[in-house]
């Protein structure tokens, strides 16, 4: 090149031009670790442990299971579940969520009702030991209050795989999905048991958890053909609160207010010494916001006189639109008076459990004197 500038063929100022090298195509790039890739390095974390429970609970002084928006001072049964929880495990992030089989109304007991809630990744360590749950059960009966009792806390089943209905109402789809247990949507049926007492002078001792009827009770067979009337699928959107119809309405559920009562009985017993004590056993597979209280209140007025059984029948076969006319001939039966006494799913929890607990031996061995 100095041999051509000599030569005059190369201006002075004059530099060489260097081709550059062609790019690389974009495939050929090194390409950034993809999320995939650190997947397939790093070991997947555990799947979350679910826990079931059977909760018993004296329902006077709570407003109801689930927890109220807006009004958080006051005290559920879900709440105190909660609050124990994530004193538990040490307040973890996210909170400990507790999700029950039935939503009962302000008052009302229950000696069978099932919770399930997700353990922490903080607790992951110690799914494994075969005492964890005893444990657990052991001290959220120590720091829950005397009115809530805890029993039967196992691991829940694995994930199943189910088939769910997806899309509009009116073009429904079946997907099959990965679907985990829930206390709710894994149950098949629910018992219930509404109590009165039928003497002229109530019991303080069972007047806390039974509705004393002051009326004397003359049609008896009018209120077991009633009852008898009841069994099967039905529309008991008559008996059920406003509310519920509009919640019906807007989540476009398939069933709507048609529920299905498979046994519903009566029978008078003596319990605690007490003669005359009036018990309305429901066996259903789901029940309506305040269903049950109103059809308490129904069988009460056909046996009292004060409703005729046509009209009753009449307001059954009616649907939604015999609300109104119900609401105004009868009272709504109080709170007190009813229990959940047990919730059914398919692989017998937790009634397995509860032969296990009784048949299981004693701690104390008291010595006999010969």
């Amino acid at each position: 090149m100095s041999s051509l500038m000599a030569q005059g063929c190369l201006p002075p100022c004059a530099l060489p031009f260097i081709s550059p090298l062609s790019p690389l195509h974009p495939r050929c790039r090194r390409r950034r670790p993809r999320r995939r890739d650190q997947m397939t390095l790093e070991p997947p974390p555990p799947p979350p442990q679910r826990y079931r429970a059977v909760v018993s609970y004296d329902g006077t002084r709570f407003y109801g299971f689930q927890l109220q928006k807006g009004v958080a001072h006051r005290p559920t049964i879900q709440g105190a579940l909660e609050r124990v929880l994530q004193r538990r495990f040490g307040f973890p992030s996210p909170p400990v969520r507790v999700t029950g089989a039935s939503r009962t109304d302000a008052g009302v007991h229950a000696r069978g009702q099932v919770v399930h809630f997700d353990a922490p990744p903080s607790h992951y360590a110690r799914l494994g030991d075969a005492n964890y749950a005893a444990e657990l059960e052991y001290v959220l009966n120590r720091l829950l209050p005397d009115e809530v009792r805890v029993r039967a806390l196992r691991p829940a089943p694995p994930p199943t795989w189910c088939w769910i209905r997806r899309g509009d109402p009116l073009r429904l789809q079946r997907v099959q999905r990965l679907l985990p247990w829930s206390a709710t949507h894994s149950a098949t049926s629910k018992q219930y048991t509404y109590r009165i007492l039928l003497g002229a002078v109530s019991d303080p001792l069972l007047g806390r958890f039974a509705h004393h009827e002051r009326w004397p009770l003359r049609r008896y067979d009018a209120l077991f053909a009633l009852m008898r009337a009841w069994q099967g699928q039905h529309d008991f959107g008559a008996f059920a609160h406003p509310a519920a119809v509009q919640e019906q309405q807007r989540i476009a559920s398939p069933r709507g207010t048609v529920r299905c009562i498979h046994q519903s009985t009566a029978q008078v017993v003596t319990e605690f010494g007490v003669p005359d004590v009036l018990h309305l056993h429901f066996h259903l597979d789901g029940a309506l916001r305040h269903m049950l209280r109103n059809m308490v209140g129904t069988l009460l007025a056909v046996a009292c006189g004060r409703l005729e059984l046509e009209e009753a029948l009449a307001c059954l076969h009616g649907g939604v639109a015999q609300r109104e006319r119900l609401r105004q001939r009868i009272r709504v039966a109080p709170a007190r008076g009813l229990c959940l006494d047990r919730v059914h799913y398919p692989d017998g929890y937790p009634g397995v459990h509860a032969a296990e607990m009784r048949e299981a031996p004693s701690r104390l061995s008291v010595p006999v004197k010969s």
